[in-house]
């Protein structure tokens, strides 16, 4: 008896006893038939079978094995095996054993991992030595600083374990998101155009590399890094002080951590009715937030001020002091006497000294009586002046050298 065994259909080997000591997953759905045969004629036909050969070569292309050849019921090879071909599939793509994966703070995380295992193997996610998940997807809906690090599948059944890592990366070089343009800065004020930037870790500003137009001074040029309220969002603002139509062009900067870094570019324009920025910039009225040039402007024109009234005083009193010295020659006294003041006059019905009302202190709240239209510091009781009483001839005042003031 001749017997012949087929593997999907190609000649596998003879032999009344099938004996493979080599195999292996590929192997795995094999379907197995075996063919037998007595007849002499049939089995010198099939002493000249190839490995190529096919299960209908021998059916259809021997005609002196029709009839005579035996066919076994087939059965399917399903051999056991350990983990085989782990992918870790991320955004529909299949993730590189060590692979990087990049991710912002705040954003979403899933990664599948799959593997072939017969009987079916457990998965699980560990991160640091700790589970973080107990089946196949790993998520991490809200990426956070420290979920940054080494992530390992393990896949495992009863035959073997097998183990496959990659690593999250929240590091991100600075990377521009958001600008927009806004016009109407006139010449003379200050100027802020703000640009936002992503970054991981926290990005610097490097001053030595700044591009400014040519004829512009740099001290009226400054770059900021600000924080805004979204982790890891930057403002870069570029603050040109004091603008005038020198300061038209393109303004640039290099911000950087160390994953990278960005170089940002400002176009400012400025004319005689306003500046504005060029596309994808923000362009704002700074005048009131102030700066160093604006500090010093302010600490002057207190001084100023300060030295004017200084000025007016000591004018005022000169005057004074000249009334004085004038009355003085005139032969009019100086200060009133306290019991027969003005005041006193007016209160008590006298008004023989009509005359010394320049030095009175009037009293303004004197009822129901009428009044001189004038300054209202100055308003004068109307029934206590005698207005025939004329007044004492004026004596010009007489300058007096430096010398004698001594």
């Amino acid at each position: 008896m001749m017997y012949i065994w087929f593997k999907h259909g190609i000649y596998y080997g003879n032999g009344s006893i099938l004996n493979d000591r080599d195999v292996d997953i590929t192997d795995k759905g094999g379907d197995i038939i075996c063919i037998a045969t007595d007849d002499p004629d049939c089995k010198t036909s099939l002493q000249d079978l190839t490995p190529g050969s096919t299960l209908n070569t021998v059916v259809k292309g021997h005609t002196r094995c029709k009839d005579v050849l035996g066919t076994s019921d087939d059965f399917i090879l399903q051999p056991e095996y350990g983990p085989y071909d782990i992918q870790l599939i991320y955004d529909d793509t299949n993730l590189k054993p060590g692979e990087e994966i990049t991710k912002r703070v705040g954003e979403e995380l899933t990664v599948n991992c799959m593997s072939d295992c017969n009987p079916a193997c457990n998965i699980s996610w560990y991160k640091d030595g700790k589970m973080r998940s107990s089946n196949q997807q790993l998520n991490l809906p809200d990426v956070q600083e420290s979920d940054g690090g080494v992530y390992t599948c393990t896949v495992y059944n009863t035959h073997a374990t097998r183990n496959v890592s990659f690593i999250l990366d929240l590091k991100h070089a600075p990377e521009e998101i958001d600008s927009q343009g806004v016009d109407g800065v006139g010449v003379g004020n200050n100027v802020t155009i703000t640009k936002t930037i992503y970054a991981y870790p926290v990005p610097i500003i490097v001053h030595g590399s700044i591009k400014a137009p040519n004829g512009t001074d740099r001290d009226h040029i400054n770059f900021n890094l600000i924080n805004t309220t979204k982790a890891h969002h930057y403002n870069v603002e570029l603050r040109v002080c004091d603008n005038s139509t020198d300061y038209t062009g393109e303004y640039c900067i290099d911000v950087q951590n160390e994953d990278g870094t960005l170089t940002l570019c400002y176009d400012l324009k400025v004319n005689g009715t306003g500046a504005s920025s060029g596309t994808g910039n923000t362009v704002i009225d700074d005048t009131s937030k102030g700066d160093s040039s604006g500090i010093i402007g302010g600490v002057l024109s207190i001084i100023i001020i300060a030295v004017v009234v200084v000025i007016v005083v000591v004018l005022f009193k000169r005057y004074k002091l000249n009334r004085i010295l004038a009355r003085k020659e005139n032969g009019s006294p100086l200060i009133p006497d306290i019991k027969s003041s003005p005041k006193q006059q007016i209160n008590g019905g006298m008004h023989a000294n009509v005359e010394n009302l320049i030095y009175a202190d009037l009293d303004l709240n004197e009822p129901e009586r009428e009044t001189i239209r004038g300054n209202p510091n100055n308003r004068v009781v109307y029934e206590d002046i005698d207005f025939t009483k004329k007044a004492p001839p004026y004596v010009p005042s007489i300058e007096k050298d430096s010398d004698d003031d001594d």
